[in-house]
């Protein structure tokens, strides 16, 4: 059977149950997006990760969820990967906003990953101040997590380091 035929069946199937399924089919959109990003159709991967998020957003509309959050994070690096660097800003400040959401003032690792990301990303394409202040950011998050010695702490010193050692354009 193909993907589309199983997909036709699984939204018939969850369209006649009602809103009750709404999760669980936002979670299975989830995974044929990485099912399609495992295969280099990039498009196709945001396409059913989108759908996933109109659904956490129609059940979860003011309440912070930690799956759209990740949805958030993948679609950015997904379009981070096709070069389209408004987007992958965008949709990496929308998971940073909704871990913060989520966690408050505790650090976390997800938040510090998406930290850590968006300082990449901004790194990559020269926006040096705001990179640099999302690196110390999740450095911090680091250290107070995973300690000084963790592989994720050291990695994010490193990226202070190289940064510091740029000049803004």
């Amino acid at each position: 059977m193909t993907l589309q035929i199983q997909l036709t069946k699984i939204n018939t199937y969850f369209s006649e149950n009602g809103d009750a399924t709404s999760y669980a089919l936002a979670e299975l959109y989830s995974q044929y997006a990485e099912l399609w990003l495992g295969n280099d159709r990039h498009k196709k991967s945001i396409e059913y990760y989108n759908k996933a998020l109109v659904i956490y957003d129609v059940l979860y509309p003011d309440t912070p969820c930690e799956n759209r959050a990740r949805c958030h994070l993948e679609v950015g690096q997904v379009w981070r990967l096709l070069g389209d660097n408004k987007k992958t800003g965008g949709y990496f400040q929308k998971a940073l906003a909704e871990f913060k959401s989520i966690h408050s003032d505790t650090p976390h690792t997800d938040i510090a990953r998406t930290l850590f990301l968006l300082g990449s990303f901004l790194e990559q394409i020269w926006k040096l101040t705001p990179a640099l202040s999302y690196y110390k950011e999740a450095h911090e998050q680091l250290l107070s997590l995973l300690g000084d010695t963790h592989t994720h702490t050291q990695a994010c010193k490193a990226a202070l380091l190289r940064i510091s050692g740029k000049k803004p354009t």
